[in-house]
Order: structure tokens, then C-alpha cells, then sequence
């Protein structure tokens, strides 16, 4: 037991003496002490010094403590815990969702709210419970909290679906338009234009198709896209609780769960990637069944399931290397223990349901069409890059993933980390699975790969989901075996916690539903569509497709990227194929890697296209309509205007300002 104490002690000094280090590195513009800080700045770090010894100092005379009298009785008050945890959400929540004051570095911000949350949760537990009674809650309340917690944030998640989180403009709208195409002509094509230029086949991830295929039913709008992807994601939800349960049992299986929805709203069902999060969600739950039996079967299945995640992304291979290594390891292990060679004939079923999957993905995508698969992979992999060009693409891709948690989840990440440290700590199986999947997927990606996407986050869900989960559902058992984990403290704290969550969910989702840039391209997206002749081939940038959503209407990025396609028609050949009769170009937004103005201009000029029109709503975005011949009724006019202010559109014009 003293080792014990002593271990923690030196790590609680160490945990402080990192935090420390990262806060001293920061400077005031108007310093008080020592030239750098401010009075308050340099107060903070006093007190994070002064926790770190008093802490020490409890950790090593636990048990030689005595409470205060003034807080036993008040500990027998029936209203002292609501009164304590209430507090604790209150300033939890002041934390979290008060803008900051001071000018500190996004991991000084994080870290520094981070702390905060962890100093009050501790203040909490000590109020309320430590040293004192806890009584064991029985399933139905952990049913309550989860189940509750679950249903209100997928409640906020569809009512602001629309909205929250904000476009995506070159990814989300690409795809959407992808599956858009399949569900209104049944080619599964970029931005309309496989319908009239032979496009080889396009390396597009298969869940176009049974999202395609939904839209159908559902309704083909973005809000309704956003919707079908979202129920895509929600597939991996029964199987994150029943590998939670398999793992660590029923109560961090159900609180893994919540904490999944939570981290789905940011950016996980923006894109196709939501398949890779659902696949390893299922492949985690083959591999724990395949454990318990020596039929080849569920390893096949396991390999198989993982390799079909691909279909989400490319990037899942690295879980596929990560399950082969899991398999190799206790291969030799056994090998080891029993003295004696032998074959495995595991980690053969596993590699054979890998290779099926992976023969299925050759045959939708390279198969037909070897050389277009091939000039992606060239474009793509990391035999394109040079050692020196990959060792700097790794730290961007590092950093980048930082940012993208600070940006969309930083609340949750905590308890991420807290997990990953907790799994570290305890290392039982279910913990050398996730850590193993982490680890190799991580050092797979930044050796191979060239760039980190906000959306990559969803193919980690359930390890991300499961760490988490598993983390709240042992706040204060983290070194007892003794005690029912499923006591009165637990629950009071992820109680909480999931409020703080709900909070800042909601905030976020206010805050992106203010998105002025959509609303502009929205509002003049409505009024091409009224004023633009319905049977004329329009090229323009993709966001208008919101509103303009037709076969006539071809997106103008995307297509002109070499790297993606190796297309029959490019720049100016692709125009004289396609023969557009109007331009919509909108220099504000449009992105001069995904888009090939210079061959736009260039057959303008030599069709004698004019400037007929130029739209605005508040000057933000001027969307300039270049048409081959004037239509019917117009003159030409070079200066933005808001042509809802023309005679006779008050009505649809008040009916804007009140929808912006």
C-alpha cells in the first residue's frame, strides 16, 4: 500500500510539473511580474503549484486524515449533494462556455480548462463523498442517466442538423452531390458530369450507393443527406455497447455509448467516413466473439469486417495491420509459453477475411479501370513524397489532429486522454485492443499519409467512444478493487459531466447555425434559381447546388482536380464537351486548387460570353453571371445588386432578412 501511495504521489508532482512547464511559456502584453505575467496569470500558476504540493501531501497521509465536523453533518443533509453537484455543472459550465480573456496558446486554453474541470470534480467527490458513506445505485439509474443523456443529445444533433456542424464546403458538398447524382439518375458520378463525359470509374466509397439509395426515400436535400449519413453513424451505437460490455461491463458500455453520440455531432457524419467508424465498431465485436472459440469462422469475419471499412476510407487499412499485429503477437506468446513451434490457424482465417474484403474493393474500384486506379494511388501514397517532405508532413498531420480536437470536441478529449492513460494503467485485453489500434494507426498514418481531415475523427469512434466511457464509469474506483464500481460518486459525476457536455453542445450548435457565409450563397442561391432559365446547361460553384439542385447544373470545382481523376476531358475540352450556357463565378469562394479558371476564361472569351448580372445579398459574396446569349427579358447590368429590391419582391425579400 505505501508503494502504492508513493507511486502517486510522484505522479501527481510529475502530472504538475508538465502542466507548469507548458503554462510558464507565456507572455503577457502588459506584464506585472517577473516581466512576463499578469497578476492574475501569474496567480494561477500559484495556485496549480501550491495543488500540486497539498495534493501530494493528502495522497501521502490518506490515512491519517479526519473531516471536519461542520462537513460530517452537513454531509447528512438530504440536500448537500444536489446543492454541491449543481454548483459544480455551474462553474463547469462557466469554464467551458465563457469566452477567454486571456491570450494563451490553444493548448495553454485547453489545458488550462482542462485543469479547472478536473480541480472541480475533485472538490466535488471530496465534499460529498470521500472518506465518507457511498451507496451502490442500482442499473436503473445508470439506465436513466445514459438513456436520457442519449436521447437529449440526439435531440439537439437533428434539430439543428441543418446547421450544426457548418458546412464543409468542398468535401461535405461534394459528396452530398455524389449521392445526390445516384439518387436521381443511378450513376454514382462527381457534380452531374458522369452523366454526359465518360469518366472512368471513380474511386468513390460504396456507402454512395446505400446512401444514394436511402435519398430516394427520405428526400434528396442537404438537411435530408445530413439525415441518412447521421443514421448511418448511429448503426455503430449497439455494437460500441456490446463490446463495452464484453470489455468492461454493462454500465461503461452504456456511458461509452453517450459519450459516441456526443462525439458524433461535431464533424462525424459529415462525409461517407462515418463507415469506417461503424466497421470497426463491428469488427471490434467479431474479434472480442472470436476469442472465446477456435473456429476459423469469426476470424474470417473479423478480417473481413475490418477490410470492408475501407469502403468508408482508404485509411482503415491501418486497423486491418493493427488486428494482424494483435494476432501475431499472441501467436508467438503461445508459442513461447508452450516451448514448440506451431501454426496458428487464427491469424490465417483473419488474413484470409482481410484479403476477401480486399478483393471486393479491387473489383468495384480498380478493376474497371486499373489505370485510374492507379494514378490516384501514385497521387495519393507516400511514393509520391520524398523522407524529408514525409517527416513534415507528419508533424502537420500531429498538430492538425490537436487542432481538430480543440475545434470540435475539446471537453471530450479529456476524458479520452484520462482513458488512454487509465487503459496504460490497468493494460487488461480489452485494453491492450484499443491501445494497439491506436497506437499502430497513428504511427501508420503519419508515415504514410499526407494530410489530417476534421472527419478522420470518426474512424476511431469506438476506441475514442469506449476509452471515454470506461474512464467515467470508474472516476472513483481508479485503484480499488474492493468497492462496487457502481456506487453513488460515479453516477453524480458523469452526471455532470454530461450536462457540461450537453451545454457545450448546445452552444456550439447555436454558434455554427450563425454562419453568415452560407446564409449569403443561400440567399442568392434562391434567387438564380428564379430569375435563371431552367433549360440551360449552368456551371457554377457547388454551395449553389443547395438551392439550384437540378441535372442542368454542374458544380465548377472538384472536377478539374488531376490529382482525383484521370478524366477523358479536362479544362478547356471538358467545356467544349459540356458546352455551358451560363457562369456563375464567385471569386469569394471558389478555391484555385479545385478550380480551373484560367480554361473557364479562356472559352468565355472565345464563345463571347458576356457579364449579364451580378448577385449580393450584403456584399459579402458577388456572384457574376457570365450567359452565351442574354436571356429573355434581361439587360446587361455589371453592378451587384440585390435584385430582391426589384418592384413587386417585398414580400420575398422581408421573407430573406427574416430566414438570414
Amino acid at each position: 500500500m505505501l508503494k502504492r501511495l508513493n507511486l502517486y504521489v510522484v505522479g501527481w508532482l510529475l502530472l504538475h510539473l508538465i502542466i507548469l512547464r507548458v503554462l510558464i511559456d507565456h507572455e503577457d502584453e502588459f506584464p506585472v511580474i517577473a516581466g512576463r505575467y499578469s497578476l492574475s496569470y501569474a496567480g494561477g500558476l500559484a495556485l496549480i503549484a501550491a495543488a500540486g504540493l497539498i495534493g501530494a501531501v493528502v495522497l501521502a497521509r490518506t490515512q491519517r486524515i479526519q473531516l471536519p465536523r461542520l462537513l460530517v453533518r452537513l454531509r447528512d443533509q438530504w440536500w448537500f449533494l444536489p446543492a454541491v453537484f449543481s454548483a459544480s455543472a455551474a462553474l463547469m459550465l462557466a469554464v467551458w462556455m465563457t469566452p477567454f480573456q486571456i491570450f494563451v496558446t490553444p493548448v495553454q486554453k485547453e489545458l488550462l480548462r482542462g485543469y479547472a474541470t478536473g480541480a472541480i470534480l475533485t472538490a466535488a467527490y471530496v465534499a460529498v463523498f470521500w472518506c465518507g458513506r457511498d451507496v451502490v445505485v442500482p442499473w436503473a439509474g445508470w439506465l436513466v442517466l445514459g438513456i436520457g443523456f442519449g436521447v437529449a443529445a440526439l435531440v439537439v444533433t437533428v434539430h439543428w442538423l441543418d446547421r450544426y456542424p457548418q458546412l464543409n464546403q468542398i468535401d461535405e458538398l461534394h459528396n452530398w452531390v455524389v449521392q445526390w447524382t445516384f439518387a436521381n439518375t443511378g450513376l454514382l458520378g462527381d457534380a452531374l458530369y458522369r452523366q454526359m463525359i465518360p469518366i472512368p470509374q471513380p474511386i468513390y466509397d460504396s456507402p454512395h450507393y446505400i446512401l444514394g439509395l436511402l435519398l430516394r426515400f427520405i428526400g434528396d436535400t442537404f438537411w435530408q443527406a445530413r439525415f441518412a449519413r447521421l443514421l448511418m453513424a448511429c448503426l455503430a451505437l449497439p455494437f460500441i455497447y456490446l463490446v463495452g460490455q464484453r470489455m468492461y461491463g454493462r454500465r461503461a458500455a452504456l456511458l461509452a455509448v453517450v459519450v459516441a453520440i456526443f462525439l458524433l455531432a461535431p464533424t462525424a457524419y459529415v462525409r461517407p467516413d462515418v463507415f469506417v467508424g461503424v466497421m470497426l465498431s463491428v469488427a471490434l465485436y467479431v474479434y472480442l466473439r472470436a476469442q472465446t472459440t477456435r473456429r476459423p469462422w469469426m476470424h474470417y469475419l473479423t478480417g473481413l469486417t475490418v477490410a470492408l471499412a475501407g469502403e468508408g476510407h482508404p485509411l482503415a487499412y491501418r486497423f486491418g495491420v493493427a488486428f494482424t499485429i494483435l494476432y501475431g503477437l499472441r501467436w508467438l506468446y503461445e508459442m513461447y509459453r508452450s516451448r514448440r513451434l506451431f501454426i496458428d490457424g487464427r491469424i490465417f482465417a483473419l488474413c484470409l477475411g482481410g484479403l476477401t474484403g480486399m478483393l471486393i474493393y479491387l473489383s468495384i474500384h480498380i478493376i474497371p479501370n486499373f489505370t485510374q486506379g492507379l494514378h490516384f494511388a501514385l497521387n495519393y501514397s507516400p511514393i509520391s513524397r520524398t523522407a524529408d517532405q514525409q517527416v513534415v508532413l507528419a508533424q502537420d498531420i500531429v498538430l492538425e489532429q490537436i487542432a481538430v480536437w480543440i475545434r470540435t470536441s475539446p471537453f471530450e478529449l479529456m476524458f479520452v486522454v484520462a482513458g488512454v492513460l487509465f487503459a496504460i494503467h490497468t493494460f487488461n485485453q480489452g485494453d491492450r485492443v484499443l491501445l494497439a489500434l491506436l497506437a499502430v494507426s497513428e504511427v501508420l498514418m503519419i508515415a504514410t499519409y499526407g494530410y489530417y481531415r476534421e472527419f478522420y475523427q470518426v474512424h476511431f469512434l469506438p476506441v475514442f467512444a469506449l476509452l471515454a466511457g470506461r474512464v467515467l464509469a470508474n472516476l472513483t474506483t481508479f485503484g480499488s478493487n474492493r468497492i462496487p464500481a457502481e456506487r453513488l460518486s460515479n453516477l453524480a459525476l458523469a452526471l455532470v459531466i454530461f450536462v457540461v457536455s450537453l451545454g457545450i453542445m448546445v452552444q456550439n450548435a447555436q454558434s455554427s447555425s450563425e454562419d453568415t457565409v452560407r446564409a449569403e450563397f443561400t440567399a442568392i442561391a434562391r434567387r438564380l434559381k428564379a430569375d435563371l432559365p431552367r433549360d440551360k446547361i449552368i456551371v457554377g460553384n457547388e454551395n449553389y447546388f443547395m438551392e439550384i439542385r437540378s441535372l442542368n447544373y454542374y458544380g465548377i470545382q472538384t472536377v478539374t482536380t488531376n490529382q482525383w481523376f484521370l478524366v477523358n476531358y479536362a479544362g478547356y475540352k471538358l467545356w467544349e464537351v459540356t458546352r455551358p450556357d451560363i457562369f456563375i463565378l464567385t471569386s469569394e469562394m471558389d478555391v484555385p486548387r479545385y478550380t480551373d479558371t484560367v480554361s473557364i476564361y479562356q472559352y468565355m472569351n472565345d464563345h463571347h460570353f458576356q457579364l449579364a448580372r451580378c448577385y449580393t445579398e450584403t456584399g459579402l459574396i458577388n456572384a457574376r453571371v457570365y450567359v452565351r446569349e442574354m436571356p429573355k427579358g434581361w439587360t446587361p447590368d455589371l453592378v451587384c445588386h440585390r435584385y430582391a429590391d426589384q418592384p413587386g419582391d417585398a414580400a420575398l425579400l422581408n421573407w430573406l432578412r427574416r430566414w438570414s
